[in-house]
């Protein structure tokens, strides 16, 4: 069997075509995991609402929501990721580092509650995380103005208002997850038109 050669610069298209695809795809499956994100923290925080005894079930969605927004969040660092420099990066890998110990510490919980601190950590950690994303999110300006400053108020009025600021959380998740799948088919490195 031959193999075709490729001069360099065909190669070189080859691999910047297959990375630019990939990178959609990133971004389309974070726009869907942002949706659900939204979803299920909407209905964990109704159900906290309404039926406060169900509160392992709650915990249970809340965990859910969690690792939706992490995959959520792959989705916005695949599109903004080459422009968003440090501070973008930083607050991300932040962001990442938090959720996954508030997963672990919900898990961990139910068996040990000598952690407790462990989601707490990744509770202060997402806050401050959140900021700096949002902040990133808007100078990176791939994306509507509106979806930084959603990044910054989202958490901050979850933490603040249980409930009713997490049904709030799930509705602008359930935006950011439009916004991003609206850029589905533009990839990292392009310059979209700026939407206000």
């Amino acid at each position: 069997m031959l193999r075709r050669r490729y001069s360099p610069r065909q190669r070189e298209s080859r691999v910047k075509r297959k990375l630019l695809s990939s990178s959609s795809a990133w971004v389309r499956w974070g726009a869907l995991a942002a949706g659900l994100a939204g979803v299920v923290s909407i209905v964990g925080n109704y159900l906290l609402l309404t039926y406060p005894e169900n509160l392992s079930l709650v915990t249970v969605l809340l965990a859910v929501s969690s690792f939706f927004v992490l995959l959520g969040l792959t989705g916005f660092h695949a599109l903004q990721k080459e422009r968003y420099e440090r501070l973008g990066r930083g607050a991300f890998y932040l962001l990442v580092a938090a959720y996954v110990a508030q997963i672990l510490g919900v898990a961990v919980l139910s068996v040990d509650q000598t952690i407790w601190w462990l989601h707490w950590i990744g509770a202060v950690g997402a806050l401050v995380g959140y900021v700096l994303y949002g902040t990133a999110t808007t100078r990176a300006g791939v994306l509507p103005r509106w979806c930084g400053e959603a990044f910054i108020v989202a958490y901050s009025v979850a933490t603040v208002l249980p409930g009713y600021g997490g049904i709030l959380f799930g509705l602008i998740w359930l935006a950011l997850g439009y916004a991003l799948w609206s850029r589905r088919n533009t990839v990292a490195g392009e310059q979209p038109t700026r939407a206000h």
